[in-house]
């Protein structure tokens, strides 16, 4: 492979993961918008809130212990796997 037939496939696959990452955005804030006007304003607002701590909890769970077990594979013993199993069954 040569350099220009790699960078032209490195501009391709940024063009198509910017456009999936615009399209998923506008197709979210339709569906918000959507059920903004559909449940009212009081309703919305606790869904909001609710959407924050999912988010929240959602985060630490899937980007901490995953990359932690990645990282020491090689390493890996049973006492880190089923302390990553119990951690996220708790979450």
């Amino acid at each position: 492979m040569d350099i220009d037939s790699l960078k032209s496939q490195a501009i391709k696959g940024l063009s198509w993961s910017l456009v999936d990452k615009l399209i998923n955005h506008l197709a979210s804030l339709v569906v918000t918008l959507y059920l903004a006007r559909l449940i009212g304003p009081e309703s919305f607002g606790f869904v909001g809130m609710l959407t924050i701590f999912i988010l929240l909890f959602e985060s630490i769970v899937n980007n901490g212990f995953t990359q932690a077990l990645v990282q020491r594979s090689k390493e890996l013993t049973e006492e880190d796997s089923s302390t990553i199993f119990y951690v996220n069954l708790f979450w």
